[in-house]
Parts: C-alpha cells; sequence; structure tokens
C-alpha cells in the first residue's frame, strides 16, 4: 500500500522558499496546538501526574513517599509507572504560575516549539525541502498528536525522540563523533521522562556502528559506543536517589514487576500488536495517497477483506464480550483500520530496504570482516536509523506495554513519516500524486482538530459539572466516584472522595458517579442504599460528534472500541444518587 517508487535525489527536489516561510508555518501549527490544549480542563492521566507535582511540591527529596488513589485506594507513588523529570519540571513551573494544570501544558507548548523546529530540520536533512513544512504539520496536527497533548508525559517526549533523531542525522564529523554527545544526552532526558525511551538505545548502538572510518575498527567504534555512559549516568543517579528516598529502585521496579505465563504474555502480545496496526492505520490518514494509488486488482481484494473481516466478526461477536453487540459498520471499521496499519508497514519495510539494500546491503557496506568496507552513504544511514527506531519503539510497546492507546503509536510515527517521504515524496509532487496529497492532508486535518476540540469539551464537562454539584448546593455530604480528570476537578470544587472499605455513607450523602470514567465497584451495602436521582446528561452538540472515547473506551484505551469514532450518544452521563438509611448494623 505504498506510491510508486520515486528516486530519493527526485524526492529532495524542490524549489527554494523565502526564509520566513518556516517560521510563519511553524509558528501557526504551534499556536493552533496550543490554542487547543491551554485552559484545558484536567483529564485522563493529568490527575496523577498533577498529585505527583504537587506531592514533589511538598517534599521534593522525597518523591516517592506520597500516596496517589488510581485503583480505588490510595497507594504509594513508586507504584506508578513514570519516572518524575516531567513531573519536577510542572512542580517548579506551578510555583510560578500557581497552576500546576497551567504549568504542565505549559511545558508541553515549550516541547512542542522545539519539537516542531527539530522535525522540520530533520526532514531537511533526510528529506530534503519538499515538504519540509507539511510533514510536520500533519504531525502535530493529525489525530495521533493534536488531541491527546493534555499535560501527560507523551507529548514532550516524542519531540525528545525527534531532537535524538536530529542529533543523529545531522554530519558525523572525520571521527564519527559529531552528534553522538547529544542525542546521548537527549536519550538520558527522554529516559526520565518515561522508561519507553529505553528503546532508544539499540539506534544509538546501530548508528554509532553503522559511522566513522572503514574497514570497520572495533576500537572506534567502542569509543563512540562510550557515548551512552551519559544516559546510563542518568539513570544511575535516579536510581541511587530512589534508594535513598523510599528504599527501592523504581526502574528496577517496572521491569521486573509481576509477569504472566508464557502463553499468556505471548497472547498478550499478539493482541498489542493487532491493536498496534489497528491504531496505527487509525491515525495516519495522511497515508491515503498511499492506499489511493492501490491497483484495482488490489482494491478488489482489499475489499474483500474487509467484508470478510467484517462478518467473521459478526458471527463470533456474540460468543466474544470484547465485541459483544457491535455494529457491522464497527467491525468494517476495525479491519479498514488495521490493513491500513498493515499496508503502512509494509511500505515502509520495502522503503527501507529500497534505502539501504536490505539487511544483506548494510552488512556488505560495513567493513571489516563484516564486508567491504566501502561504507554507508549518509542516505542509506539515515535510513537504517530511521528503521531501527521504528522497530525498537514499536517493539518495545507492544511488549512491555500493559495496554495499547493512541500515544504509544505516536512514538514512530516520526520515522515512519521520513522515510516515506524520503522514498515517495516527488510522486506527491507530480500531477498523478498531488490530488491525493492534498486529499491525505485534508483529512488529517480534519480528523485531528475535530478530535481535539470534541476531547477537549468532553474534558471540560467534569469540570463543569464538578462546580455544578459543589457541596454547598447539596444537603449533607457529596461524594465522587471515579478517576480521571474528574477526580482532579471534583477534589477541588471540595467534593469527596469515595474509597471502597473505608468511606462511610450517612443518609442523605449524595454520590455521583460519571458513566465513562474509570472507577472502583461501590461496596454492595453501600450500592444498596443508594436512591437514584435525576441523572445530570452532557448531550452531544456537533462538535462532540467524533469521539476520542465512548462507553467500551478507544483513544486512551484502545481496545474493545475503534482508536476514535463517530456517535451521537450523549458526551457524558453523571449519575446521581442520594444515601438511604442503613438497613443494619455497620
Amino acid at each position: 500500500m505504498s506510491a510508486p517508487d520515486a528516486t530519493p535525489s527526485d524526492a529532495r527536489a524542490a524549489p527554494s522558499a523565502p526564509a520566513w516561510h518556516a517560521p510563519m508555518v511553524l509558528g501557526a501549527v504551534w499556536v493552533v496546538c496550543c490554542a487547543l490544549n491551554l485552559g484545558k480542563a484536567a483529564h485522563i492521566d493529568d490527575t496523577a501526574h498533577l498529585e505527583i507535582a504537587r506531592w514533589i511540591q511538598r517534599a521534593p527529596l522525597h518523591p516517592m513517599r506520597g500516596l496517589v488513589d488510581w485503583e480505588g485506594h490510595a497507594a504509594p507513588i513508586s507504584e506508578l509507572n513514570q519516572p518524575h523529570l516531567f513531573f519536577y519540571a510542572m512542580a517548579a513551573l506551578g510555583v510560578l504560575t500557581s497552576d500546576l494544570l497551567l504549568a504542565g501544558q505549559l511545558w508541553v507548548a515549550f516541547g512542542l516549539a522545539v519539537g516542531l523546529w527539530l522535525f522540520h530540520r530533520t526532514w531537511q536533512r533526510v528529506v530534503g525541502a519538499r515538504l519540509s513544512l507539511l510533514g510536520p504539520a500533519l504531525l502535530f496536527l493529525g489525530p495521533a498528536f493534536l488531541p491527546g497533548q493534555n499535560a501527560m508525559t507523551d507529548a514532550p517526549l516524542v519531540c525528545l525522540w525527534i531532537a535524538v533523531l536530529h542529533a543523529l542525522t545531522g554530519e558525523v564529523g572525520p571521527d564519527g563523533h559529531r552528534g553522538l554527545g547529544r542525542a546521548a544526552f537527549f536519550i538520558g532526558v527522554a529516559s526520565l521522562v518515561k522508561y519507553t525511551s529505553l528503546a532508544l538505545v539499540p539506534v544509538f548502538v546501530v548508528e554509532a556502528l553503522a559511522r566513522g572510518p572503514v574497514p570497520f575498527a572495533p576500537r572506534a567504534a567502542l569509543r563512540r559506543l562510550a557515548w551512552l555512559a551519559v544516559p546510563a549516568s542518568m539513570l544511575v543517579a535516579w536510581s541511587l536517589f530512589n534508594l535513598w528516598d523510599y528504599g527501592g529502585v523504581h526502574l528496577a521496579g517496572r521491569i521486573g514487576g509481576a509477569r504472566p505465563p508464557m502463553l499468556e504474555s505471548l497472547g498478550g502480545v499478539a493482541g498489542k500488536g493487532v491493536l498496534f496496526g489497528v491504531t496505527l492505520g487509525a491515525v495516519a490518514p495522511w497515508a491515503l495517497p498511499g492506499l489511493a494509488a492501490l491497483s484495482s486488482r488490489h482494491r478488489v481484494a482489499a475489499l474483500g477483506v474487509v467484508a470478510l473481516g467484517a462478518l467473521g466478526t459478526q458471527l463470533v461477536a456474540p460468543h466474544v464480550p470484547a465485541v459483544a453487540g457491535e455494529g457491522v459498520v464497527t467491525s468494517a471499521v476495525r479491519v479498514l483500520f488495521l490493513l491500513a496499519g498493515l499496508g503502512l508497514v509494509v511500505a515502509f519495510v520495502r522503503a527501507w530496504r529500497a534505502e539501504t539494500g536490505g539487511l544483506d546491503g548494510v552488512r556488505a557496506a560495513l567493513g571489516g570482516p563484516l564486508g567491504d568496507g566501502r561504507g554507508l552513504d549518509p542516505g542509506a544511514r539515515h535510513a537504517l536509523t530511521l528503521g531501527v527506531m521504528a522497530a525498537s519503539g514499536a517493539a518495545f510497546v507492544v511488549a512491555l506495554a500493559p495496554f495499547m492507546a493512541v500515544r504509544h503509536v505516536l512514538l514512530v510515527l516520526p520515522s515512519v513519516m521520513l522515510l516515506l517521504a524520503r522514498r515517495h515524496g516527488a510522486w506527491l509532487g507530480r500531477p498523478e500524486g498531488l490530488g491525493l496529497l492534498i486529499a491525505g492532508t485534508a483529512a488529517t486535518l480534519v480528523l485531528g482538530v475535530g478530535l481535539a476540540v470534541s476531547d477537549r469539551r468532553w474534558a471540560e464537562s467534569y469540570r463543569d459539572a464538578a462546580h455544578r454539584f459543589a457541596p454547598s448546593s447539596e444537603r449533607g455530604r457529596t461524594f465522587f466516584v471515579g478517576h480521571w480528570g474528574w477526580q482532579w476537578h471534583a477534589a477541588e470544587a471540595g467534593l469527596v472522595r469515595y474509597e471502597p472499605g473505608v468511606t462511610r455513607l450517612s443518609e442523605g450523602d449524595v454520590v455521583i458517579r460519571p458513566r465513562l470514567v474509570s472507577q472502583p465497584p461501590l461496596r454492595p451495602e453501600d450500592a444498596a442504599r443508594l436512591r437514584p436521582m435525576a441523572p445530570h446528561v452532557v448531550p452531544a452538540a456537533f462538535w462532540d460528534r467524533l469521539r476520542t472515547m465512548t462507553a467500551r473506551h478507544g483513544y486512551y484505551l484502545v481496545g474493545e472500541e475503534l482508536p476514535w469514532t463517530v456517535s451521537a450518544a450523549p458526551v457524558e452521563v453523571f449519575e446521581r444518587a442520594r444515601v438511604g438509611p442503613s438497613r443494619g448494623p455497620r
């Protein structure tokens, strides 16, 4: 599922643009991203990050000793997944802004500005001038990035990955060391934002080995690999700080956590691999030119696969809880997304083989006992690095992430876009490809902006409801059930958190539960005392039809539902109940 091949020299050939074009276009992209995120209500994992940052403000030398409620009960911060560099940054800026949520969003905006510019410069190095402004715009205004910025770690993380890529794709210098120090530093910083960035270590290793004089010189390669001491020392320092803080090593705890049996583990990896393909196809509408360029025979075959996949899903749906009750359109779209994702993978692999000569070509280009010593030209070296970055990032997510989400796929998109543009960029500028490029661009912008607007409105519904049901408006106490952004805003408005097994309800108390929010179950004896009240329904307006999440999840937790969908159902329903008299001794 790719466009006809174009020579790399054609792909890089493009008329030069005035110097002011890049700042103007990239600045406009940055303004749109910030306008849709700054001031947005706390959403999804924002609450956990805000709680950690607030604890850091209180006890900066003991960041792991605080408690966060994320599973129905308060638990040590050390049990959560991320290291704390981003949270320390939030806490520091939050002192100046007096608003931790805004501080997190401002850091995301800062990272975005850097990431936009570096992706533009990296595009010029790897692809050339052609599409060097459109490419960054499609990445950051697309559905993979724009709706899910929030105050979460993945938005600044992808910008740090781009910084690593920018450092690795520059001039290598006479000894092959140029850029490696910066790349190593950014790998260390990225690893302290999210451990997923350990996937960048194989990228660094391959790049370091592919550089330098030929025939292959082991000692020179080892000197280049020695730069890995920079991120290693950062992680060692962080781990020693953990030992002093709470007596454990956070990274080791994340890696050495509970492991499922082998068969269950393999099944989970296979399932996440399929979901990775579905998600990739769902958030890459800029790949529409490749799909539209299919031959008539391949189009018919693709439609047949979609129809058979939808029919098969409908046949097994009554027996599989994950897809029970879903419509045939949803089943068909899931298969279509999967085909699009697999098509992108195939196109990427073909482009990588064409640019590098495949594994045999890379081996032959290396010197010494590994090859003939002619060396890799810069274009082949760039393609090799892009291929390893995409493969390593995808493998890390599929094998180790506890679930699939759009933000997990986001990390591989810069590499995929760069290599495909390098191989097929010239064709997109020709008459037969230009119309498809325009269609793919329009689809990306409509989907990205539409989902960002609806996601912001969904997040705002929880802040609005928290103020609407503040305790002063109800008789007795008002309890809230549920996490995500609702938890932050409800607590800020004065509602009391319901904790199963700890909370003691009294007659006249009110309990509020949003339907879409992750939440612990009520104790059976508490549920039996609840007397339903009129729910608060947030109806869907025109701007809410594109949905990041539904009752079956989606964008932030891909599984039963598609990564995004279209729905006219209410944005949210807040179920309310008043506590009746106790039926027996407590």
